[in-house]
């Protein structure tokens, strides 16, 4: 009797080990249940993440196109350029995209001097009364007295000064005081009055410099001082442009991160890492019908002589869209009817989830189209 009812009490050894079996067995799939639900919100928050930084980068750089050309009324100088990275590139991603962006400073200054392809020069002419360019006279200049100097500059100038001194620290000795719009001769180191500049010959060509400092009236004759004039073959005729200009160039960078350089700056600013894909197109209107894009090298009638060739094309199924842009010859950028950005950002998942789902996929890609400015005056 005492035998059955000891029995009856506690577990047996095979009750304890069943028992410890399910309760590991239930507590190993609740842990990898956790585990995974927490790796599936790391990788759909890094994705989230992701997408509101391609949103972001996205903007900025819509902002740009859509300034491109801003106060440029030359429909041939090259404000934008769309080029595809080559094999060999030391910086940059082979096959991605890479953009220049260029839009004026200020109201253009005035070449009062001929340049040919020999001139090397570091003084251009900017006003001179003995040219009959109206925009070469001098006028009336302006004499303003500082505490360190009485500086007499052309009036109409002022713009394109204003720009240059703006650039130094303002509360620097080297900087004018609020009240003028004139640099001081006594600079920082290094000299940060230097605006990126090119004189237009109208036609596609340009020969760019930096503007460092503005020189002393001979007469009526001003000038600027220069320095890195580029080279170039063709002759730039008094009363063409010389535009300062801001040159942005958006580029996939080697290591995946997209990157900005501004006016040619080394190294550049990073503004998104891990980045898979990086691709600009041109969306261009025909030259005879500005009102809809033309079918580039169409193979259906009407068959229009201004039309691209179908090896222009990104996508030799896509008629609307070229991936290179004033590179191989001189296009007209207010031909552009629209440019296309499109961004994906690489995919951060592990465990199950290492392999991108297509909802995952999307959610790294952002693409959208813009619209320079500067078109709607064509």
């Amino acid at each position: 009797m005492n035998k059955d009812k000891n029995s009856n009490e506690g577990f047996t050894l095979l009750e304890l080990i069943v028992g410890l079996s399910i309760m590991f067995i239930v507590g190993g799939l609740a842990t990898n249940a956790f585990i995974e639900a927490s790796r599936s919100f790391n990788t759909d928050k890094k994705n989230i993440d992701s997408s509101q930084n391609l949103s972001a980068v996205l903007e900025l750089i819509g902002n740009d196109i859509k300034q491109s050309g801003e106060q440029m009324n030359d429909r041939l100088f090259p404000v934008v350029k769309i080029e595809k990275v080559p094999v060999g590139d030391p910086d940059n991603m082979p096959g991605s995209s890479k953009i220049t962006i260029r839009r004026a400073l200020s109201s253009p200054l005035t070449l009062c001097q001929e340049i040919t392809s020999a001139f090397t020069g570091t003084e251009i002419i900017v006003t001179n009364d003995s040219e009959s360019e109206a925009n070469c006279k001098l006028g009336t200049p302006s004499t303003t007295t500082l505490p360190s100097a009485t500086i007499v500059r052309p009036t109409r100038l002022k713009e394109a000064r204003d720009k240059r001194c703006q650039l130094d620290d303002i509360n620097g000795d080297y900087s004018s005081p609020s009240t003028t719009d004139f640099c001081l001769a006594t600079k920082a180191t290094p000299d940060l009055e230097q605006v990126s500049a090119a004189i237009s010959d109208e036609a596609g060509n340009m020969r760019t410099f930096k503007y460092v400092d503005d020189g002393a009236i001979s007469g009526t004759s001003y000038k600027i001082d220069i320095t890195g004039l580029s080279a170039d073959a063709n002759t730039y005729a008094v009363g063409r442009p010389i535009y300062l200009i801001e040159e942005r160039v958006y580029a996939l960078r080697k290591d995946g991160s997209l990157n900005l350089q501004i006016d040619g700056k080394s190294g550049g600013d990073t503004l998104i890492k891990r980045m898979d894909k990086f691709n600009v197109s041109a969306r261009v209107y025909g030259d005879k019908d500005t009102k809809q894009p033309d079918i580039i090298n169409a193979a259906t009638p009407p068959v229009k002589p201004n039309l691209l060739p179908v090896s222009r094309r990104c996508d030799a199924a896509i008629p609307y869209y070229i991936c290179e842009f004033n590179t191989t010859s001189v296009d007209d950028w207010k031909t552009i009817q629209g440019i296309k950005v499109e961004l994906e950002a690489k995919y951060d998942g592990t465990g199950k989830g290492a392999i991108a789902s297509a909802a995952d996929t999307e959610r790294l890609k952002a693409a959208a189209e813009f619209f320079p400015r500067n078109v709607l005056s064509k």
